[in-house]
Formats: C-alpha cells, sequence, structure tokens
C-alpha cells in the first residue's frame, strides 16, 4: 500500500465493511438473543413523548441496566419510524409493525462497527504507526469475525466499544486536559451503554497512566480523567435515581450480581477457545505472527512504544477478565466480553504484518489477498443462517398454527402465538435454545422440512453456555424442524430462507 493511495485504501476498507455489515443486518434475524427485547424501550420512550405519557418515558430508566443504548435506541426510534412509513408499516399502534421494522435500526447500528474499524485506524495513527501499517490495521478489524458477527443484532456490544475505543484514543495521547476529561468521559459512556464492558473502565485509565511520565503529570491527567468518567455515569444513572429512588440502587445493585450463566472458571481458556471458532486459521495465523514479529522485535529492542502500550493493554484486559472470573468469581466471561481484546489484536497483528512484509509490494498484496479470502470464509456462514423466528413466521404462514416442541429438555418450550390449527403437525426447536440439561430427541413422524438451528456455529456457544451444554450441541446437533405426526402423510416442504420472510 502506497502512501499516496492509503485514503481510497481506507475508504474502501470501512466501505466494505459497511456494505457486509448493512447486508448482513437486512437479512433479519433480530430478537435472536433475549437482550434485543431491551431494544424496544426506546420505542415506548419515543411513542411516549409523542403521546404525552410522561410516566411511561419515566418507566423506561427504572431499569438501571444498560441505560445509555436505551438513550441510543430512543434516539433512532423516530429514524426506525420514519422508515416503516416509507415500507408501509408506520402504523405502530400494532405491535408487529415496530417489531418487523427493527430492521431497519438494525442497519443504523451494524455502521457502529465499522465506526470501530476506523477508530483501529485513528489509534495506530495517533500513536505513531505509518499509513501502511494503520491501513493494515484497520483491515484486520474488518475482517475479524468477532467485530462482524453481532451486526445484524440489536444489541448494545458495538456502541459500547465504539465509545471504549474512543476512550483509548484520547486516554493514550491525552497531552491536554481537554483531551483527557473525553477520555474519561467516553470510558464512562461506554460502561453505560453496556455495563459489560465495566473492565474498559480501568483498561482506559491504564492507557492514560502508561502514557504519561512523570509523578505529578500523571495524577492531574488522571484527575481530569477520573471527573470526566464520574460526570458520565452519574449524568446516566440520575433521571434513574430520582424516578426510582432507593429501589432503583438496590435494582441495579442486583443486576451487577446477574453475570453468572456459565463457568466462571473457564474465565482463562473461555478468549482462546471462542477466538478459533470465531478468526480460525486466519486468527491463528496472524497470532503466530504477531508473536513472532513482537519476539523478533525486542531481540534486538526496537519494539515500538505504541506496540508496548498495546501488548499492556491487552495483558491487563486479559488479567481483568480472569481474576474477575476465575480469581473472584463475580463474572462469567462471555464472547462479547472478549470482543475488546480484538482492536488491540489488530494493532499488534497489523504491525506484525507490515514488518514481515517490508516494503516488498508483492509480500503486501499477497498478506491483504490471504486476510480478505480468510474474512470471506468466516463471514460466508453467518450469512446462511437462518432463525427461530423466521421459521416461525414462515411456517404458521403457511400451514398454520402448529404444536411447539423441543429436542432437548431443560428449557421452557415458547407456546405458539395463537389456537393451535394443525395439530398433526409440530414444529421442533423455533426458538432459542438455552439452558440445556440432556437430548431427548424429536417426535416421531414424517419429516416436512429441517434447517439447521444458528446455534450450530461453534463461534455462538460462548455466550452462556456451559461446556456440557457446547458438548450437547455439538455430540446432537441441533435443528429446526417440521414433523407430520405418526399416521398422517407428508405435505410439500416449503423453501425455507432469508429472503422469503413474510
Amino acid at each position: 500500500m502506497s502512501a499516496g493511495r492509503i485514503n481510497r485504501n481506507l475508504l474502501a476498507i470501512l466501505a466494505v465493511s459497511a456494505l457486509l455489515r448493512v447486508a448482513l443486518a437486512l437479512q433479519g434475524g433480530q430478537y435472536f438473543f433475549g437482550d434485543e427485547v431491551r431494544f424496544n424501550r426506546g420505542a415506548v420512550i419515543y411513542l411516549g413523548v409523542r403521546q404525552g405519557d410522561w410516566k411511561k418515558v419515566g418507566d423506561c430508566f427504572l431499569s438501571p441496566e444498560h441505560t445509555g443504548f436505551t438513550c441510543i435506541s430512543a434516539l433512532l426510534a423516530p429514524v426506525q419510524h420514519a422508515l416503516a412509513w416509507l415500507a408501509g408499516s408506520g402504523d405502530w399502534s400494532v405491535a408487529r409493525n415496530v417489531l418487523s421494522s427493527a430492521t431497519f435500526s438494525a442497519a443504523l447500528l451494524a455502521l457502529v462497527s465499522t465506526g470501530s474499524v476506523w477508530l483501529i485506524y485513528k489509534l495506530a495513527r495517533a500513536t505513531g504507526a505509518g499509513k501502511d501499517e494503520a491501513d493494515l490495521a484497520a483491515l484486520l478489524g474488518a475482517a475479524s469475525s468477532t467485530l462482524f458477527s453481532y451486526s445484524r443484532h440489536l444489541l448494545p456490544y458495538d456502541c459500547a466499544l465504539l465509545a471504549g475505543l474512543g476512550s483509548l484514543l484520547f486516554s493514550s495521547t491525552a497531552a491536554t486536559p481537554r483531551r483527557q476529561l473525553l477520555g474519561g468521559l467516553l470510558a464512562g459512556l461506554g460502561y453505560e451503554i453496556y455495563n459489560g464492558y465495566w473492565f474498559m473502565i480501568p483498561v482506559c485509565a491504564l492507557a492514560l497512566l502508561l502514557s504519561h511520565a512523570g509523578t505529578g503529570s500523571r495524577w492531574r491527567a488522571a484527575s481530569h480523567w477520573a471527573l470526566g468518567c464520574g460526570l458520565a455515569v452519574g449524568l446516566l444513572l440520575l433521571p434513574g435515581f430520582l424516578i426510582g429512588g432507593s429501589n432503583y440502587w438496590r435494582l441495579l445493585v442486583g443486576f451487577s450480581g446477574s453475570v453468572t450463566q456459565g463457568v466462571f472458571d473457564e474465565g482463562w481458556s473461555l478468549p482462546w477457545a471462542y477466538l478459533w471458532h470465531a478468526e480460525g486459521w486466519l486468527g491463528l495465523g496472524l497470532a503466530l505472527a504477531a508473536a513472532g514479529a513482537v519476539v523478533h522485535s525486542i531481540r534486538h529492542r526496537d519494539l515500538p512504544p505504541r506496540i508496548r502500550l498495546w501488548l499492556q493493554l491487552a495483558a491487563g484486559l486479559y488479567a481483568v477478565l480472569i481474576l474477575a472470573s476465575v480469581g473472584l468469581h463475580k463474572f462469567v466471561v462471555y464472547a462479547r466480553t472478549v470482543r475488546p481484546l480484538v482492536p488491540l489484536l489488530c494493532l499488534i497483528s497489523g504491525y506484525a504484518v507490515h514488518r514481515l512484509a517490508g516494503f516488498v509490494p508483492w509480500r503486501r498484496r499477497l498478506a491483504c489477498a490471504v486476510v480478505v479470502a480468510g474474512a470471506t470464509v468466516n463471514f460466508l456462514p453467518y450469512f446462511t443462517l437462518v432463525f427461530p423466528r423466521d421459521v416461525a413466521e414462515q411456517t404458521w404462514l403457511r400451514y398454520g398454527i402448529t404444536r411447539t416442541a423441543l429436542s432437548y429438555r431443560g428449557l421452557i418450550c415458547q407456546p405458539p402465538p395463537g389456537p393451535v390449527l394443525r395439530r398433526d403437525l409440530v414444529l421442533v426447536n423455533a426458538q432459542a435454545l438455552y439452558p440445556l440439561k440432556d437430548y431427548i430427541g424429536y417426535p416421531a413422524g414424517t419429516e416436512i422440512f429441517s434447517v439447521p438451528h444458528p446455534d450450530n456455529l461453534p463461534a455462538l456457544q460462548y455466550d452462556g453456555y456451559t461446556p456440557e451444554e457446547r458438548a450437547l450441541l455439538r455430540r446432537h446437533g441441533a435443528a429446526i424442524k417440521l414433523i407430520r405426526m405418526t399416521g398422517t402423510q407428508p405435505a410439500e416442504p416449503p423453501v425455507i430462507s432469508n429472503q422469503d420472510r413474510p
């Protein structure tokens, strides 16, 4: 990548990144994760303001979790409503129209992930990387399956990560009180957008401290930074406290102790197991390249300060996760909590690839081609996923309301949305599969159709599943099936696809 083309290269990376993420969101799949229903608070706030129902608005702030994301969803709600009118589903007195138009908000949120790619580039440049190295770091961020996979869902992770990376940018280059204050504000905002990224506050604070020489300068910077962080957290907690009083604090404390789904002692190994399933051979190759380049630089005593900083922050982040999970048994580590580690690894790997490729044009082109090919392989499974809600809607539209069942024991089977009209048919596994105890198999009968359940994808099995539950899924698999009970004739199988939504 030549210096003269860097802006075009970066724009191409960002444009393709945005296009792929928006395309994924427009395929559907929203409301697969239970936490996505919290996004609906934004629509409730928006409609409450329009109707002058301030109690309805205030009630949305009585729940203390992810308050910043509630504000973001409220800001997106009028845009979603406008797009829904254009699509013919603007009557939001019908709840189904609100839910079906959420795809538009998912597409807008998908662009936030591309913003993180841009901040990876900015972080590299701000800390001394050349344009080619920063370009490579951005390419690796755009090619990361970990940073891509949630783009279709109505979840706060990408927004919180964007704020966290912004905090890292200001904290690691905090030469003025204004930048120090902004670094703290963004760290606090990231926490309030998604409370599960609480560990980004100490990591961003560490970036500030490591970037300042001299005790006096360091503590002055830290005081400005802490003020900004406190302001962000305090201002976003204030509405809930004013409305809910002491009960709000009790709810906040209770929610902070709810991150217990999974196994605490997996905290040290789950990040690497998840990254292997998410990033595959591309991730392993980049990890080996990064390790080789860093070791070589250390031996020759020419490791750049920025790479030393990223290594220290990555080690600090990993150590905090281990302490909170394995050490204190307070917070289970999930795939989503591993995500903030990935931009740091992209910055380190960008340096490694640039160093290994040197100034030989064909090596740089080959490295970029390998990254693009690896990303293509890793991204394709996400475009082929078919989600339970979509399958259920298509099935009931074509056949009428069927019975429902599960092939695993341990979770509650969601009832059909109305009176059962087809008692001869049973729709199996048309919901999220959690938690799992043991496999019980499918009802006896003739299979009309079968599509793989999204939870078959190994990378999606690291957000709350225990090792035993993952083993059950991998041993028996999970499929969404429509079965005609024994003694009846099979019907013509429908074509189930993401494009065939009602």
